[in-house]
């Protein structure tokens, strides 16, 4: 897919974001220590919310993407792109939604 964008979450992407969590059924979603976005071609269709335990250690909160990209690999390329950002440790907290 062309035109895949991961990046630091801006603050004009947080409305874009928590609707996308909202219409998933995550009602009581909130953002965390650090956001990211995941754009294709300039539209957010996903995001990522990391949470600092401790220096070197954090948990992937969420990781969300729109209904139409869904199956499509890109929270697996988001995944990874974080995973390269990251000297850290980092875990994953998994849902069944």
């Amino acid at each position: 897919m062309d035109g895949i964008e991961v990046r630091p979450a801006a603050a004009k992407d947080h409305a874009a974001i928590l609707a996308i969590h909202h219409g998933h059924g995550w009602d009581t979603s909130a953002l965390q220590d650090e956001e990211w976005t995941l754009l294709v071609s300039g539209a957010i269709v996903g995001g990522a919310s990391l949470v600092t335990i401790e220096p070197g250690c954090m948990y992937l909160l969420a990781l969300i993407v729109a209904e139409p990209f869904r199956g499509s690999g890109l929270g697996s390329h988001k995944l990874g792109t974080l995973l390269e950002t990251r000297a850290a440790r980092l875990w994953t907290e998994c849902r069944d939604s």
